[in-house]
């Protein structure tokens, strides 16, 4: 059953006013409605809400782990730092999930988490650990927990509990069931509460003071900044309590009520504290995030994404809100987390000497005694004694952790110290752990893909992967890289590779491929991998999976994952080097996505041809996992695996997903082709483009490939605005012409002053005929030749709400930018807000832009567009070569509304409307909109005009700059006509050499052939030079 059809019920209840919830269950909801427990209504309820960050922004991913997953049981944790901060985390429940015993202890009603929507996977991390309550919190005060908004709100308070010290305290040892009472605490008042614009957070007032458990510190001035590290505390599915150190700021959002971060958050995680680890303060809770679980292989799974983001993050709102409601703690100490110094044996060591501050929020002063204790030998201040001092309210001290000389003579290992920071007046302190690693070894090895490949059988087997390993240490390390199978070979041998790193960065590229032993494996599926080991007994050991199937080329895809978002296409690659003659082809899908019915999938081959492998089958089911073949697991067609037999393998594939529905999204997670291969069947030519400069010869290379040993290349039509010149010939004057000796390029000069499009045809021959393919030539460089960064206001003729300015990151939805792509200002529609209902069409328009000998004109600009479907709402750009007439070269046709959070760069050909007119203008049309739901519509930025320039007049008798073939101005133009450049085509000349002899097919101006090149060097070309020569350069 689809997991968002089980809550179908409850999503109807509590998103009655959202659309989207409405298109889930009007589209998608297919199966009988899922009879949910009180309970199980509440944290539905709760992980739709979690869920709402796709009224955000419609188009994010379904991810849920960033890269490696960095949770972790409280138990699996030694950074005290991290532990003190995990004191002030608690699960929040409802009332009824307690059992008061009457003895001064609760008991808890868990239960054992083994399904989440669908029975969970084997290997799925926590499985068969404990559930209670809904969401997470954090305690801030004597008697105050913070959480999300949309976790507890004022008519919650009657119901709901905190239980702290929900934690597993072993691999096999669940969490206390039965609790004293200090750990158990009721909701008695809504302090302050917000669940809208953004805010999602509630402050809640306990019955009595906690006792045994700290709170923790928010930040009180400033903002979170890029890139600064972050942990995530909380209670993830409802779980026991896990700690994810692993994440970092990826959006601050300045200004803005909400930040982003690669935290691994799940439903259940709302209202769970963020702390800075460079500050040691909370900066946000928890509240909005992605749909957490997939399935595959009949089990319910995480997703994963990587740490870059698919394509954005999990949500978290802003501390800011709770602090005129919360008091100042005491002793503040930052930066958190523990600290680590590496070094060689007998130093020196790293991250020394390294300062804490130590701050006092309120306004009384304090007094604080910090100590030092552990193996490592660290001083503060210079000394192991206690340091004592006071602070006034407000006010700041430093304290300075160094070295002791002794540590010159430590042997090789690990040593650890902890510093304890102690608040005498407010009876509370913090710890920080410093770590000393001496003569420690490690590495990293990229990338972290395999090695996956295949040929027929006997090879030969030319695939390789290329692996990078750097040592993370400043102690040598001596690295073993060893092949698991004879047929694998490390650097072109099946035997062992040992060599050393000398210290931190220095690296080494190995080679991965198949030895010699692979040519005699008979035909079938081989599984073999290169273990790479730390022989110094230092960190680093890893694996790298090679797989070879024989008889059979296999090439995965390298460009992925990608994400699949709504109503979006997405395009993957696969370029296949090897000539193979196709005799049959599988297809390894990896497709995660809820709901495949949203999908369509087609592979094109090089040749063009186009076979749809899956065409929104499959209904409610999730995710496309496995391999198509004709017999075993068909596509769906149109078109069979077998229409590619006899084709050409060579050449770039393509695989195209398309998502044609609201709502489920998901990733391509990977995807390859195993192709068996022939030596029988036709060759191939393939397209291709080039750029060239105007006036002056240049040699294009011919690409295409056969299945035999030798083969020519055929030039099949001529170009219309230039002459093709072979270089073991001449001029080519007539087609069909087999290119001499074998050769594969050919010598394209362009008619004089030409710029612009050219093009001809070849084919490849080798005794089967190929298809014919096009060279398109563009003649003379794109360049920019209108440039408005809005740096400065451009003047062009605003209507309505339009306006040039900095936009106010205001209005509905993800609201507007807060500035432009690049620097501040943007042109927009009502900077400060959304568009208006019942507009009409409302431009923003350019002056006159003068475009006379330009050619390829494209327009680029910057856009940030957040508008309601097109049902409802339109935009458009729009072109025009006079002022009167236009045409539409972009409307907004998508059937989903969207509200970005990110700016997209777009650019589209108006060559056909704009290229060399005198008077070209370009303007940027909001709505018309219809009577209800509006979005801020149009920002633009950084708008450019592309295009081909006319040349310059070029100067033909300017050949070289010196008359001495040994000179290095030889040949090389010098902007000036001489006697050196007449004897320089002189020497040509009795050379007969083509490319620099041949000028004209005629010595008479009023020829047509005056200037064109005939493939010939006779007289005319002579005079035609003298011409030239006489004329000088202009």
């Amino acid at each position: 059953m689809h997991k968002l059809t089980q809550w179908a019920a409850v999503m109807a209840t509590a998103l009655a006013s959202t659309s989207q919830a409405q298109v889930l269950i009007e589209e998608k909801t297919t199966e009988p409605v899922k009879v949910l427990s009180e309970l199980d209504q509440r944290r539905a309820e709760v992980y739709q809400w979690y869920l709402q960050r796709r009224e955000y922004n419609p188009n994010e991913f379904t991810e849920v782990i960033y890269g490696a997953d960095d949770r972790r049981d409280v138990y699996q944790v030694t950074d005290q730092a991290l532990l003190d901060f995990a004191q002030a985390a608690c699960v929040v429940v409802n009332r009824s999930e307690l059992v008061n015993n009457g003895n001064g202890t609760y008991t808890l009603n868990t239960r054992v988490w083994t399904s989440q929507g669908g029975t969970l996977c084997a290997d799925e991390p926590f499985r068969g650990q404990r559930q209670i309550g809904f969401c997470s919190g954090f305690l801030l005060g004597t008697d105050l927990i913070g959480t999300a908004g949309h976790c507890v709100r004022a008519s919650d308070i009657p119901n709901v509990a905190f239980v702290f010290g929900f934690d597993q305290r072993g691999p096999n040892l669940d969490p206390f069931l039965t609790v004293p009472a200090d750990n158990v605490y009721f909701a008695s008042q809504l302090v302050t509460w917000q669940l809208s614009s953004g805010f999602d957070h509630s402050l809640v007032r306990i019955d009595r003071p906690v006792q045994g458990w700290r709170p923790m510190p928010i930040r009180r001035s400033g903002e979170v900044s890029l890139n600064d590290p972050l942990v995530m505390i909380g209670h993830p599915v409802v779980l026991p309590k896990k700690i994810d150190a692993g994440g970092v700021c990826k959006d601050p959002r300045p200004g803005q009520p909400w930040f982003s971060a690669n935290v691994d958050a799940y439903g259940g995680n709302s209202g769970s504290m963020v702390v800075n680890l460079n500050t040691g303060l909370i900066e946000g809770i928890l509240v909005r995030g992605n749909p957490d679980f997939t399935s595959s292989g009949g089990c319910v799974r995480s997703n994963v994404c990587p740490d870059s983001g698919c394509p954005t993050w999990e949500e978290l709102s802003k501390i800011a809100p709770f602090i005129p409601h919360v008091p100042p703690l005491g002793l503040l100490v930052s930066p958190g987390g523990a600290q680590t110094h590496v070094g060689v044996v007998g130093g020196p060591f790293d991250n020394i000497p390294f300062m804490y501050t130590l701050s006092n929020p309120t306004d009384s002063s304090l007094n604080y005694r910090v100590t030092i204790s552990g193996s490592a030998p660290f001083l503060i201040n210079g000394a192991t004694d206690p340091v004592l001092g006071s602070i006034g309210g407000g006010g700041s001290a430093n304290v300075h952790v160094t070295l002791a000389g002794s540590a010159s003579g430590f042997p090789a290992g690990i040593y650890s110290a902890t510093i304890i920071f102690e608040d005498l007046t407010a009876g509370r302190s913090e710890e920080r752990m410093h770590i000393l690693e001496v003569g420690q070894t490690a590495f990293e090895v990229t990338p972290d893909t395999g090695l996956t490949t295949g040929g027929p059988v006997g090879g030969p087997f030319n695939a390789t992967q290329a692996y990078t390993i750097t040592s993370t240490r400043p102690t040598p390390v001596l690295v073993q890289v060893a092949p698991t199978q004879n047929w694998i070979a490390v650097d072109g041998s099946a035997a062992p590779l040992s060599f050393t790193l000398n210290g931190l960065g220095d690296a080494r590229t190995v080679t991965v491929g198949m030895s010699s032993a692979a040519n005699g494996l008979l035909n079938g599926l081989y599984n073999g991998s290169v273990l790479i080991s730390n022989m110094t007994g230092g960190q680093g050991d890893t694996t790298r999976t090679v797989q070879l199937d024989v008889g059979r080329y296999t090439f995965p895809s390298t460009d992925t994952p990608l994400p699949i978002t709504d109503h979006t296409t997405i395009n993957s690659f696969i370029t296949v080097p090897e000539a193979v003659c196709i005799t049959d082809v599988d297809v390894e899908i990896n497709i995660t996505h809820t709901y495949r019915g949203d999908l369509i999938v087609e592979l094109t081959s090089p040749m063009g041809t186009t076979v749809r492998l899956h065409n929104r089958t499959g209904g409610s089911a999730d995710d496309i996992v496995g391999t198509y073949d004709d017999s075993s697991f068909p596509p769906d067609g149109p078109g069979m695996l077998a229409d590619f037999n006899g084709q050409m393998a060579a050449g770039v594939w393509r695989l195209m997903v398309s998502d044609n529905a609201s709502a489920d999204q998901g990733t391509l997670n990977a995807w390859a082709l195993k192709i068996a291969g022939g030596t029988n069947c036709p060759p191939v030519a393939f397209d291709d483009y080039v750029e060239v400069a105007p006036n002056v010869p240049s040699m294009l290379t011919l690409d295409g490939a056969s299945s035999q040993s030798s083969y020519d290349f055929v030039i099949m039509s001529l170009p219309s605005h230039g002459t093709l010149a072979d270089p073991a010939g001449g001029t080519i004057v007539s087609v069909p012409y087999t290119v001499l000796s074998g050769g594969a390029a050919v010598r394209y000069q362009p008619g004089p002053g030409f710029v612009g499009d050219d093009a001809f045809t070849f084919a490849v021959y080798d005794g089967q005929w190929s298809n014919t393919a096009t060279l398109d030539i563009q003649v003379g460089q794109t360049t920019v030749v209108y440039d408005f960064p809005m740096d400065t206001n451009p003047g062009w003729t605003l209507t309505g709400m339009w306006a040039f300015g900095v936009p106010l990151g205001q209005g509905s939805n993800n609201r507007d930018p807060t500035s432009g792509y690049t620097g501040q200002n943007v042109l927009g529609y009502n900077l400060a807000g959304d568009y208006t209902n019942n507009m009409p069409p409302t431009p923003a328009t350019t002056t006159a832009l003068d475009l006379t000998g330009v050619a390829g004109t494209r327009l680029r600009f910057a856009r940030w567009l957040a508008i309601e479907s097109a049902r409802w709402d339109h935009a458009s750009v729009e072109v025009s070569n006079n002022g009167v007439s236009w045409t539409r070269i972009w409307d907004w046709e998508t059937m989903t509304s969207v509200s970005p959070t990110s700016w997209t760069i777009v650019e589209y050909d108006i060559a056909h409307i704009a290229d060399n007119q005198p008077t070209v203008y370009i303007r940027w049309v909001m709505g018309p909109t219809d009577s209800s739901v509006t979005y801020p519509g149009w920002n633009i930025d950084d708008v450019q005009i592309l295009g081909i320039l006319p040349p310059g007049q070029s100067c033909v008798a300017d050949m070289s700059s010196s008359s001495d073939p040994f000179d290095p101005g030889y040949g090389v133009p010098d902007g000036q006509v001489d006697a050196a450049d007449f004897f320089y085509f002189l020497d040509q000349f009795v050379l007969g050499n083509i490319a620099v002899a041949d000028l004209t097919g005629s010595s008479d101006p009023f020829d047509p052939n005056y200037g064109v090149p005939d493939g010939q060097v006779d007289a005319a070309d002579f005079f035609y030079f003298l011409d030239r020569f006489v004329d000088g350069c202009p």
